[in-house]
């Protein structure tokens, strides 16, 4: 599943404009609907991470984040057309996560939303203390993997793409989604990742456990973990 981003701007034109930047990375985009509240349309889309567009003022997206933050810790990034110092302060205040210019290279603005998924991701998986499914037991506090009671050795990638597919045992992960919540900034291509997940199904299966990470051709995986 690609990672979705629910995009405000001051008109329809400048959500059009941040949108597609998005799309062209990868993202699957959202805007809000004018025949229900800002709030309803968040809850409904359950996005990513909201990112806030302003052109002159940053005045909209103070207000904004704070509207947002009553009810969600949803991730946030205001992203005014040029940078200030003193505006950075003030839509930080209100509770956005992250401030990015958009007269710098787009692609800071992709980079950084990617890495605050990757943090926000890791953070909310530190709250749940352990996973368990199908005779292997995770214990994300203490990063200790066990397959029938008995201590499994894996890297760091290789638990956190296992945490990933424990919480996720009722749907396909698409690999972009992997990867942006593994690696957050990605230098690599599809194979590293098919290898990554190759070594950690040989490592669960040669200690007695479930095969793990069913390919799915052309989308990604799914955890195959059904009994």
């Amino acid at each position: 599943m690609k990672m979705s981003i629910f995009v405000i701007g001051e008109n329809e034109a400048q959500q059009r404009t941040v949108s597609k930047l998005f799309e062209l990375a990868g993202f699957r985009t959202m805007t809000p609907d004018s025949s229900r509240s800002l709030i309803h349309a968040l809850q409904s889309a359950k996005p990513d991470v909201v990112v806030i567009a302003v052109e002159t003022t940053v005045a909209p997206a103070v207000g904004l984040c704070e509207r947002i933050r009553n009810f969600t810790q949803i991730p946030i990034i205001v992203s005014p057309l040029y940078l200030d110092d003193t505006d950075e302060s003030s839509v930080l205040l209100a509770g956005a996560d992250d401030f990015v210019a958009r007269n710098r290279d787009h692609s800071i603005l992709v980079t950084r939303t990617r890495a605050l998924i990757h943090r926000t991701f890791m953070r909310n998986q530190e709250q749940v203390k352990l996973l368990e499914h199908a005779g292997i037991e995770v214990n994300i506090e203490n990063r200790i993997v066990k397959i029938q009671g008995r201590e499994l050795s894996v890297t760091k990638t290789e638990f956190d793409l296992l945490v990933l597919f424990l919480a996720n045992t009722h749907r396909v992960i698409h690999r972009k989604e992997l990867i942006d919540k593994v690696w957050g900034e990605w230098y690599g291509d599809y194979h590293v990742l098919e290898v990554h997940v190759s070594r950690l199904r040989k490592k669960i299966l040669d200690a007695g456990g479930p095969r793990l990470a069913q390919a799915v051709r052309g989308i990604g995986y799914r955890s195959g973990l059904t009994r």
